[in-house]
């Protein structure tokens, strides 16, 4: 009997073993490439088969088959652990047809009970039409601290039921869409483009399709856009708690040319609110969409919308101490450039005061204060300029911190509508001095500056 229990142990600790393994490009784990580790999985499995994913960008379509269940993708930091391609609807596949949207995922998850955390599925096709970044048709999947990152049609939720915690999601043209039962929580939804956030085909008979609740909605500046339209007539889409930035159309949403669909889809809102916290103004919304009241969005909650017959509620107990301690989204501070004090002669405010104009070959500057809580920080900035001055230079001090953007010399004028700039760290909580310098060793330097935004990562 002993020798037989320590027969036992010995099994089970390389059945153990063989449940966690790690890829990393470099060579130095299990595999190298993430497709190899799921094609290693075991076929019809109930308990978590963990791939760890070590830093890195993986160029390759990932394929998640409905035999391979209970698959998790765990890794280190999203921001350095990138799954990407670039397929795109009107590309020739290797069959000699057009990709088309459907077939054109970086990553297809059709194996039920997958999760991912800490990993970023991008379509780098960005503005060639249709081009997924997932598509998700097997139920019970989790994304937490992920990143989705396309154009149009980022996101792909065919079908199941589905929950995205911490997550980040951006796009132009109807780039959340699909007939899933999706929860949203705390998850930050970005426009890039002109366009709508959602694409509902919520069947009839579900009662939920896309919930949000205590998101972030930010946007490149000037971009205008809707939250939602229906790809199939009873979509449904309902915001709860939801910071929208002044990007976000009066109207709100959009019958898709057919006002039919103004009779079945399921639009609805509950404090909706601005950046800086205040109730979003939403009388201008289309008629046909709803303001829930209180006590109607009480009512719908994590294990409603996902429960089903079996019972699901995928919030961890981490998630559930967030909740009870409210945390908000990821802070997003936006510093418009007609709203702050502009140092220099060679400075104006320009374009019905949206945006100033720097002609300089001196230093000048605009300063501003920001109230803020200690972390670190994306800082963003919207701006055009002259690329042709070699030696000139933007400069942000925040706090302890200075970050530099040196234009490329190139020549001639960069229109540029948004761009990374940074990271910062602030240290103490309160009001912190923000100056933005334009400096040039040429005469003539120009440069539009619209806003900085400031956005605190997780």
């Amino acid at each position: 009997m002993k020798k037989l229990g320590f027969a036992m142990m010995i099994l089970s600790a390389c059945l153990y073993q063989a449940d966690a393994v790690t890829v990393s490009p470099d060579g130095k784990g299990d595999y190298k490439t993430i497709q190899e580790a799921i094609n290693a999985a075991p076929d019809f499995n109930e308990t978590p088969f963990v791939i760890n994913v070590r830093p890195g960008t993986y160029k390759e379509v990932v394929r998640i088959p409905k035999n391979k269940s209970f698959v998790t993708l765990l890794g280190e930091s999203a921001e350095k652990t990138i799954i990407t391609f670039d397929n795109t609807a009107p590309k020739i596949a290797p069959d000699g047809k057009p990709f088309g949207t459907f077939r054109s995922a970086t990553a297809f998850i059709d194996g039920s009970n997958f999760t991912a955390d800490k990993i970023t599925f991008e379509n780098s096709a960005f503005r060639t039409g249709q081009a997924l970044a997932v598509s998700i048709s097997g139920d019970r999947a989790v994304f937490r601290r992920c990143r989705f990152i396309g154009w149009q049609d980022t996101v792909f939720t065919a079908g199941g039921r589905e929950y995205f915690e911490d997550c980040y999601i951006d796009g132009a043209c109807d780039f959340i869409f699909g007939g899933a039962t999706a929860w949203f929580e705390r998850c930050r939804i970005h426009c890039k483009g002109g366009g709508y956030i959602t694409a509902a085909s919520t069947d009839q008979k579900q009662p939920f399709g896309y919930v949000f609740s205590n998101c972030m909605i930010s946007a490149e500046l000037g971009v205008r856009f809707d939250l939602g339209r229906p790809w199939m007539a009873y979509a449904s889409v309902i915001f709860l708690n939801t910071v929208m930035p002044p990007e976000v159309s009066g109207a709100g949403w959009n019958n898709w040319g057919n006002v039919e669909n103004e009779k079945t889809a399921r639009f609805a809102e509950y404090g909706s609110k601005t950046e800086k916290g205040q109730s979003l103004d939403v009388s201008k919304r289309v008629p046909w969409s709803k303001q829930l009241t209180e006590e109607e969005a009480r009512q719908i909650t994590v294990d409603k919308a996902l429960g089903g017959t079996d019972k699901w509620n995928p919030v961890s107990a981490e998630s559930a101490l967030q909740a009870k301690q409210a945390v908000p989204a990821a802070a997003s501070i936006i510093l418009r450039a007609k709203d702050v004090a502009i140092k220099g002669k060679n400075a104006r405010l320009e374009n019905e005061g949206a945006n100033i104009g720097f002609w300089t070959d001196t230093d000048t500057s605009f300063e501003c204060q920001a109230d803020v809580q200690p972390g670190t920080y994306l800082v963003k900035l919207h701006y055009a300029l002259d690329a042709g001055q070699a030696g000139s230079e933007i400069q942000i001090k925040a706090g302890d911190s200075v970050l530099k953007l040196v234009p490329p010399a190139t020549g001639g004028w960069q229109d540029v509508r948004s761009a990374s700039f940074g990271e910062i760290e602030i240290k103490k909580e309160g009001k912190v001095s923000l100056c933005v310098s334009a400096i040039s060793k040429k005469k003539d330097f120009i440069l539009n500056l619209a806003a900085v935004t400031l956005i605190q990562k997780k």
